[in-house]
């Protein structure tokens, strides 16, 4: 077929070269508006990228002991305790944490002395917070960061500035549950496992003294805080 064969072909003339160029002007004004939005965006701020849940997490507990601490007097030591009950319930699993605590001795208990436990070890829990964060001189905490640990759990590491002393570091480890994330072991130094210090010690207790003795030290422990 010819060109002149193609021409015929059309219903109408062939569309003229230089008229289908016509509309580049207004194409040309279309993308130099693209162009120059895409410069905005460009140098617009970025949004707040949301903190990550284990770091959020600690960042709370950081807040609520800040918080504590600032109305140490105020509040007294069975203040303290109600303010550590509500903050440590919403930031640890304490349940998890005594299990952990007695290990492979979890499994010998019946339910009642798994509620005893538990109840034990939350108010020594909170009995010892309250009884070392009573008072307030300048210090602030720092959150550095989390990294994976094992079995899907985070660790977070934190510090403790203090105006008379080195910083303390405060690692935490954290675990997703259905209720969000929670603090299942603390690193004092940021290397000393309290669980790991705690298991040792329970393990001797009810080795030597039983279930029943386990829990007499525990209690002791949380009345000698309130002392203290």
């Amino acid at each position: 077929m010819t060109a002149r064969s193609v021409a015929s072909a059309w219903p109408i003339a062939p569309p003229d070269t230089a008229r289908a160029r016509a509309p580049q002007p207004a194409f040309g004004r279309w993308m130099a508006i693209l162009c120059l939005l895409a410069g905005v965006l460009a140098f617009a701020p970025a949004p707040a990228r949301a903190l990550e849940p284990s770091v959020a997490l600690v960042e709370r507990l950081n807040t609520g002991l800040l918080d504590i601490m600032q109305r140490a007097e105020e509040l007294g030591f069975a203040g303290r305790v109600t303010a550590f009950e509500d903050l440590l319930g919403e930031t640890y699993n304490l349940r998890i944490m005594a299990r952990a605590a007695i290990g492979r001795s979890w499994r010998k208990l019946d339910d009642e002395q798994k509620v005893r436990l538990v109840s034990a070890f939350t108010a020594m829990t909170v009995a010892t917070y309250a009884s070392r964060f009573k008072g307030f001189s300048g210090e602030h905490f720092e959150v550095d960061g989390a990294e994976p640990s094992v079995r899907g759990m985070m660790l977070v590491k934190s510090r403790l500035h203090r105006t008379d002393d080195k910083p303390v570091g405060l690692n935490y480890l954290t675990k997703s549950y259905r209720a969000g994330w929670r603090i299942v072991d603390v690193y004092l130094d940021a290397k000393y496992s309290e669980l790991a210090r705690l298991r040792a010690e329970f393990a001797s207790v009810m080795a030597k003294e039983g279930f029943d003795g386990l829990i007499a030290r525990i209690e002791d422990r949380a009345a000698r805080a309130n002392e203290g």
